[in-house]
């Protein structure tokens, strides 16, 4: 759970300034269920588990290639969730990160449990898989996928309570993409992340908390703009 920092200063330094379940899917993690947007098509794979720290609490991982009508894949999501109670020591903060002209940070305050957001990019989608999540592309190309590629953002969003339980969700999109109309109230003071982008980003972070905080554990991708693309 300590893979955070890397990826993150690795996506600043290099900012670009036969499918398995061809039909829209439920994506299983944990005791959660995600719902991709409409019309989407998934190849979905499991990544080799990881434990976290403190008392060894198992990971699930799996991979998530989203394809919504192009011949090019538009997003991947890397998924992590914990199915087992426990002693979870939090490793994966946002409060080494910072707002600046390419990172957007929603980290809140929680006595019991830790909540972290945030949004890096533009950048070179299939650069940064390849340095950063080598995991991923060794997946996606065992499974004779093709990666993200162009300008995009990384994204993720993560919820983690005190009892082991967590869910974490990193997505990579391509930039016109991840964009909602709807503005938060505010941006952060020093982000040059675009306004649609941290609204997305937010909007990702209230559903990732909500399944975690829900009995039925469910949760869906927000809006993906597909009529923007290629």
């Amino acid at each position: 759970m300590n893979h955070l920092r890397l990826p993150v200063a690795i996506a600043t330094a290099i900012l670009a300034c036969g499918v398995a379940n061809a039909q829209p899917v439920t994506v299983h993690a944990g005791h959660t269920a995600l719902a991709l947007p409409a019309g989407a098509k998934a190849h979905v794979a499991p990544l080799a588990q990881r434990f976290t720290t403190g008392d060894p609490i198992r990971i699930d991982l799996q991979v998530v290639l989203l394809s919504l009508g192009g011949r090019a894949p538009e997003a991947a999501l890397l998924i992590e969730t914990t199915r087992e109670a426990g002693v979870f020591i939090w490793g994966d903060s946002c409060k080494q990160l910072q707002n600046n002209a390419h990172t957007f940070v929603y980290n809140p305050f929680h006595s019991k449990s830790e909540e972290c957001a945030f949004a890096v990019g533009p950048l070179d989608l299939a650069r940064l898989i390849g340095e950063s999540f080598a995991d991923v592309e060794q997946t996606l190309r065992a499974g004779n996928q093709p990666e993200p590629e162009g300008v995009g953002y990384l994204i993720r969003s993560t919820y983690a309570s005190a009892a082991g339980s967590m869910l974490s969700t990193t997505v990579f999109v391509r930039e016109a993409l991840p964009r909602l109309s709807t503005a938060p109230e505010a941006l952060p003071a020093g982000t040059g992340v675009p306004a649609p982008v941290v609204a997305w980003t937010r909007a990702l972070n209230e559903q990732v908390r909500g399944a975690m905080l829900s009995l039925s554990g469910k949760w869906q991708l927000p809006p993906l703009n597909a009529a923007t693309q290629d």
